[in-house]
């Protein structure tokens, strides 16, 4: 578990001794390649499995370079958290545009039916992401890791990234269900959907295995897709008029 560092300004290490911003090309190329590496590494090895020289080696330069840009190894995890968050929210920022005018109606009359087209599209936006990212296996492994054992860089994944995104699939949740916004029925069943689809890349292979299927494709996505439309719509009351059990 890595240790608890002090707070880190964030531009820390982006200055040189003297307090003069030194900022080139080079040192931002750097830095990207430093923060790529570590994500790789601690994904792999855990943060006291990681050394300086480890991280330093993969991304092509110094181990001076670390101290310079990060502060030391603990400010180099703290980045490559706020990297994930970042990456994770601009990766499902298109469809959260599209939830938030979704949930701009009138929450004592919603449109049934705009709240599960949006809830199928952001159902849709995650699979994809699952499948078609080639960096989530890595940042997934750094977060369950965080989740596990969680330090101050789980602190800027909750609120990068994990907050922000949980408290909007509550709100749609509880438009759904007819709760308010933070009534704890509504936050348990939007960690329920949210479970619900990281099943598929945590069992990534069980279900393969059990469907017979040797790779994920378009065909098998958009299998899995539907099934997770079925339970969620079911379990949020937005099932398809006239729907049967299977394809509600």
């Amino acid at each position: 578990m890595p240790p608890q560092p002090t707070s880190l300004p964030a531009d820390a290490g982006r200055r040189s001794p003297a307090g003069t911003r030194v900022v080139p090309d080079r040192s931002e190329d750097t830095r990207r390649r430093l923060i790529e590496a570590a994500l790789s590494l601690f994904a792999e090895h855990g943060f006291d499995g990681t050394t300086t020289r480890m991280l330093a080696t993969t991304a092509g330069t110094n181990q001076a370079a670390i101290p310079y840009h990060f502060g030391g190894k603990e400010g180099l995890y703290l980045a490559v958290a706020d990297h994930i968050a970042e990456t994770n929210r601009r990766l499902l920022e298109p469809v959260s545009i599209r939830v938030k005018v979704a949930l701009s109606g009138d929450r004592n009359a919603p449109d049934r039916d705009a709240l599960r087209a949006v809830l199928d599209d952001l159902l849709r936006s995650m699979v994809a992401i699952l499948f078609s990212d080639a960096g989530l296996a890595n940042r997934a492994a750094f977060v369950l890791h965080e989740q596990f054992h969680p330090g101050p860089a789980f602190d800027r994944l909750y609120a990068g990234f994990i907050r922000p995104m949980h408290e909007m699939l509550t709100e749609l949740v509880a438009r759904a269900l007819g709760l308010p916004s933070e009534d704890p029925q509504a936050i348990i069943r939007a960690h329920t959907v949210v479970g619900q689809w990281l099943a598929f890349m945590i069992a990534r292979t069980a279900v393969q295995r059990r469907l017979g299927w040797d790779k994920i494709g378009p065909q098998e996505q958009a299998a899995i897709v539907s099934g997770l439309q079925a339970m969620v719509r079911g379990g949020l009351g937005l099932a398809s008029p006239g729907a049967g059990p299977a394809d509600r």
